[in-house]
């Protein structure tokens, strides 16, 4: 998995991962399943859990992320030192979810009324359909003459591979009145070969 929390991306991959210093007491936290290009050379990432959690400074937490119901576990430790060893991170193995009894579910904390209502009438279509094209088709569908950046994010955010981000922002590109700011859309991807492909893209459009 790869974690992006308030579009920080973490630099690290693999099954179980220790991340300190979670600025605020609400961030917004994308936990990605990425599968890996036999060659090594990048790979592809699943968006599996998108929300906003709650946290309180100075405490930590154990987290679990259901990938098959896209749901975070979560419950607060009095330290971290019960957090087992990993065996080397191995992308091709199945990996094992760890019994959820006591631990709260916090999916439900996914602040969509922090959205303005048109985001949360795309999320909501987007959420009821499945694959990636079918979300491209609904994000298309409900875009308005204008939208920002920081909308761009958002949405591009609910899509589930890089690629298929790309070919969104691509479109909407021309009604994004703030292009100013597009070059921080690069924080939405996770493959470097997808952060030059709009770096290029954007040089491009100027």
């Amino acid at each position: 998995m790869k974690v992006v929390i308030n579009n920080r991306d973490f630099d690290k991959i693999g099954t179980a991962l220790i991340i300190g210093d979670i600025p605020g007491k609400r961030p917004h936290i994308i936990v990605y399943r990425f599968r890996p290009y036999a060659d090594g050379k990048g790979g592809k990432a699943e968006l599996v859990y998108s929300g906003t959690i709650k946290v309180k400074r100075g405490s930590n937490y154990d987290a679990i992320v259901d990938v098959n119901n896209k749901k975070l576990f979560m419950k607060e430790v009095s330290t971290l030192s019960n957090v087992p060893s990993q065996p080397p991170v191995d992308p091709y193995r199945p990996q094992i979810i760890q019994d959820n009894q006591n631990v709260m579910d916090i999916s439900n904390e996914q602040t969509t009324s922090d959205l303005s209502p048109q985001l949360q009438t795309i999320q909501k279509a987007m959420d009821e359909v499945t694959t990636d094209n079918e979300k491209l088709k609904v994000a298309n569908r409900y875009i308005g003459d204008k939208i920002s950046t920081a909308d761009v994010a958002q949405i591009s955010n609910w899509f589930f591979f890089d690629d298929t981000k790309m070919q969104f922002i691509k479109v909407v590109y021309p009604k994004i009145y703030d292009k100013e700011k597009a070059v921080q859309l690069k924080d939405i991807f996770i493959s470097d070969s997808s952060k030059k492909e709009l770096a290029d893209f954007l040089k491009k459009g100027k």
